[in-house]
């Protein structure tokens, strides 16, 4: 657990190559620790390693597929790739886990828009605003 949680104070930091080496110390010593893999997963998407940050978040959703992190950043590196229809999805089971996941609502739309779903992605913005009062998330 103090690894994740360096893990996760190193990513907040901006010290991604730090932060990697904290979560790949978090899961030697627990291979199943599904939050650290999650934890990864950000890291890597932050760097835009998509590829690896698929790997890492298909990891943790292995591990706990009720980890509503991992399914976002799953699905924002696969819509990085181009692979929206893969990615919706992603986004759509991360608000089921997590009906109030702003993140997933406004990544939800923005896929949607790309697609040229505008009514879609108007929707989604709309409960991502309701859930912050109107403010930035």
């Amino acid at each position: 657990m103090a690894w994740h949680n360096k893990g996760n104070a190193l990513y907040q930091t901006g010290r991604y190559s730090e932060s990697i080496a904290a979560y790949d110390e978090a899961i030697r010593q627990k291979p199943d620790y599904a939050e650290a893999w999650s934890g990864k997963g950000s890291v890597l998407l932050a760097l835009g390693r998509y590829e690896e940050a698929i790997k890492a978040s298909d990891e943790a959703i292995f591990l706990n597929p009720s980890l509503a992190q991992s399914w976002n950043n799953k699905g924002s590196a696969l819509g990085e790739l181009g692979r929206l229809d893969q990615a919706l999805p992603c986004f759509e089971q991360a608000i089921q886990l997590d009906q109030r996941y702003v993140k997933a609502w406004i990544n939800k739309g923005i896929l949607l828009q790309a697609q040229g779903k505008t009514s879609e992605a108007e929707s989604a913005f709309a409960i991502a605003a309701e859930l912050t009062g109107g403010q930035e998330p």
